[in-house]
């Protein structure tokens, strides 16, 4: 029995390790990577690393606010997100909540920014939740899939 037990115990522990085999240390990045995030964040909190492919992503907070940004190998950040309040979203895409979607509840809203484009993602929970984003006109957005 105890054979069993300790054999559950190290597949569990080989799956979760698994999972986390993305992560990468600061300390490890290129410098080209380091420096591409720093330039544009200088005053981070918590940066957690991960190589994702050609991209490495980064969580952190600024002002207790969350933030990820997607930076490429050589060191450009092409993508970033960012918690924002219902208040900062546009008229047109709170609008549209309340009508099209007034029977969910707004649980996440986040500030996408890549290249000069601008769309906002939200997470709403109802009977089913539902995840979207949306160009700041409240056009769907398909051009870009929701980041999670």
């Amino acid at each position: 029995m105890y054979l069993k037990q300790t054999l559950v115990v190290l597949i569990f522990a080989g799956v979760f390790s698994a999972c986390d085999n993305n992560s990468i240390k600061e300390k490890d990045l290129p410098s080209v990577v380091k420096n591409g995030f720093k330039t544009r964040f200088s005053e981070t909190v918590d940066a957690d690393w991960e190589k994702l492919n050609n991209h490495y992503k980064v969580e952190f907070e600024i002002d207790r606010k969350d933030h990820a940004a997607l930076i490429n190998e050589a060191g450009v950040i092409t993508m970033i997100k960012y918690d924002i309040a219902v208040t900062e979203l546009p008229p047109a895409i709170e609008s549209l909540l309340k009508g099209q979607y007034k029977n969910f509840r707004l649980e996440e809203i986040e500030k996408i920014e890549k290249g000069d484009q601008i769309y906002y993602q939200v997470e709403l929970d109802g009977k089913k939740d539902e995840h979207f984003v949306f160009s700041a006109e409240g056009q769907k957005a398909n051009e870009i899939a929701y980041w999670d």
